[in-house]
């Protein structure tokens, strides 16, 4: 996602895979209809910003307001399992659907087609930054099963059922460092089992454990008992990780699972992870990270209390 100042345009473009067919959605400032819906959408976005708030919330406003067409157009064009596809065109993505979201006379919300060039690299694959301590899969050894969200893959490896996530190459780079670094905590996932081969000393995909349950978001009528359970676990792993010179970085429910087996909470993305003493990070800059974290933290803990 990539939400940017442009010509003094606010604007917003996301690429993502819907059952197999790659979107390419954007979002401009009207300067037409001053007070349109796209104007509100990416205003609010530019707010939270501005404050140095949390603008998730804003940004998947911009995202569903998409909804409705790429639902429409997915079902036009016939929707695709995973397994009808092919892993090799799945990842190919050769045409891929554009839309851009217009105001016209009538007030209403209307799809176009744009001509924007993305602005950066989806899933170009990354230099392997660990060749010698990750383990490397070749794609003929994973069976893909299902698409569980986007790029995100139930898998088999022999025997073994895997977790398979397909990144840009940043983000990529980002979660294979924090898992490398992660500490070994129940609530949060691990171990890194490792990294798919893209050719030529690339990778362009991480092999996790797969989690069999629940995210915490689509969780309803919890005990008092678990709600506690739940949000000490929760503390205990964010705690883990601050120890161990790393934040979660998205605090957020939807990046919590509830283990189907051992019910507990397991965070599942370290992408947006903060590391101490790197140079994305200077050491005097890492208390506020995690006071970020935390702050998020109690609002997860009054979402759980809502459930």
């Amino acid at each position: 996602m990539l939400f940017a100042l442009v010509d003094n345009k606010c604007q917003l473009e996301f690429v993502f895979d819907y059952y197999g067919i790659r979107y390419h959605i954007f979002l401009q400032q009207n300067n037409l209809f001053n007070h349109c819906k796209e104007n509100t959408l990416l205003n609010k976005v530019w707010e939270d910003v501005q404050n140095g708030s949390n603008y998730d919330e804003s940004i998947w406003e911009c995202l569903n307001a998409f909804w409705p067409f790429v639902a429409e157009d997915s079902d036009k064009q016939g929707r695709k399992e995973i397994t009808d596809i092919g892993m090799s065109d799945r990842f190919a993505h050769k045409n891929t659907i554009k839309i851009q979201l217009v105001t016209g006379n009538n007030s209403a919300l209307s799809p176009q087609s744009h001509n924007q060039r993305c602005l950066y690299p989806f899933l170009d694959p990354l230099t392997n930054p660990f060749p010698h301590s990750v383990r490397v899969f070749a794609m003929e050894e994973i069976e893909f099963l299902k698409e569980i969200w986007d790029n995100v893959f139930k898998a088999k490896i022999g025997s073994d059922l895997v977790c398979v996530k397909a990144a840009p190459a940043d983000d990529l780079r980002s979660e294979l460092e924090s898992l490398m670094r992660a500490p070994h905590h129940p609530s949060i996932i691990h171990p890194l089992l490792g990294v798919v081969d893209a050719g030529g000393g690339r990778i362009d995909k991480i092999v996790m454990p797969f989690i069999e349950g629940n995210r915490l978001s689509v969780m309803k009528n919890i005990s008092t008992a678990q709600k506690q359970k739940w949000k000490s676990q929760l503390a205990d792993a964010v705690e883990a990780l601050h120890q161990n010179g790393m934040t979660w970085g998205d605090v957020h429910h939807r990046n919590v699972m509830i283990d189907g087996k051992s019910k507990i909470v397991v965070l599942i993305d370290l992408a947006d992870s903060h590391l101490n003493g790197t140079t994305e990070l200077v050491p005097e800059l890492f208390a506020s990270a995690k006071m970020q974290d935390l702050l998020q933290l109690e609002l997860l803990k009054e979402f759980i209390d809502g459930r």
